[in-house]
């Protein structure tokens, strides 16, 4: 309802992998650093089927005619860095350790602990290993 808005009013998420190598006991690994992706229209509520405006993913954004995956502002992706300046230049202090990556961790948490008996049901879950790719959108 409410995106917090990047890069000139533009929606964003994060992207943030995480391993999960034992499901009993839970062992979840986060992925040091995520990224940041960038719609390539400003928001507007206008026309909900502009999917340069209101998706975020990468195989979207490089058919836009304007993308170019050099230059800063039409890559549509951001690193973690460049993304918690953003946030401190924002709000004035570092949201980002503060807020947004402990919300993450919470939820990833409490979303595996809900999918953790499922996950140990096969006999193969002893020995393998599951690598999950988690969207965040950040609201305002």
């Amino acid at each position: 309802e409410n995106p917090l808005l990047v890069g000139g009013l533009r929606k964003h998420d994060i992207r943030q992998w995480v391993l999960v190598t034992s499901v009993n006991p839970l062992v979840i690994w986060f992925f040091s650093e995520c990224y940041v992706r960038v719609a390539a229209n400003e928001y507007a509520l206008d026309d909900f089927g502009d999917r340069f405006t209101h998706l975020t993913h990468t195989v979207i954004m490089c058919h836009h005619p304007s993308y170019n995956p050099d230059d800063d502002y039409w890559r549509c992706q951001w690193d973690q860095a460049t993304y918690r300046n953003f946030l401190r230049e924002k709000f004035g202090y570092d949201a980002w350790s503060e807020k947004i990556l402990p919300a993450m961790h919470r939820i990833v948490v409490s979303s595996l602990k809900c999918v953790q008996e499922a996950f140990a049901k096969p006999p193969s879950s002893r020995c393998c290993f599951q690598l999950f790719g988690y969207d965040f959108f950040v609201d305002a």
